[in-house]
């Protein structure tokens, strides 16, 4: 199956996805952070300040679509097991297989701050090596995924 790489989709279509992996990370955002979890292997656990004003301490919150994030989910059921490994680096554990550097922002209160920026995308060329699949069997995956997001929300569609 070969197609243009820039197929276009309905704009819901990412949105879902997008839903879909951050209550798969059960709203955590999947960006690198310093390490301040008690596991961590440097040590480095900070414990959270639970008075701090400041909003850089507080994780960013997001509002997950639970029953959105579930007809997502079907769809990926139905994938075959390659399919559903190509999903993964591509959207699961993507921040896992991109390259990332650290830099300076401008906080919303005026101050710099550190963040993450993703500096390049070596995912799927990974999952080519790791899971021996072509660029087309690749592409072939997510276009599956998406058309069968596409099914899963229009048959949960109630005509009024």
């Amino acid at each position: 199956m070969k197609s243009n790489m820039t197929e276009a989709w309905p704009a819901f279509v990412g949105e879902e996805i997008e839903n879909w992996i951050a209550a798969s990370w059960q709203g955590e955002s999947p960006e690198p952070r310093e390490p301040d979890r008690c596991l961590s292997l440097e040590g480095a656990y900070r414990a959270p300040d639970a008075n701090s004003q400041d909003e850089d301490d507080t994780p960013p919150r997001r509002i997950v679509n639970r029953e959105h994030a579930a007809l997502v989910q079907r769809a990926w059921e139905r994938m075959p097991f390659v399919g559903r490994r190509i999903l993964q680096y591509e959207y699961l554990n993507r921040s896992r297989y991109d390259i990332w550097e650290r830099d300076m922002e401008i906080s919303p209160s005026g101050e710099y701050r550190t963040v993450w920026v993703r500096t390049g995308n070596i995912r799927r060329e990974r999952a080519r090596i790791e899971l021996g699949v072509t660029r087309d069997e690749y592409h072939a995956a997510l276009v599956l995924f998406k058309a069968e997001i596409v099914k899963e929300f229009q048959a949960d569609e109630v005509c009024a």
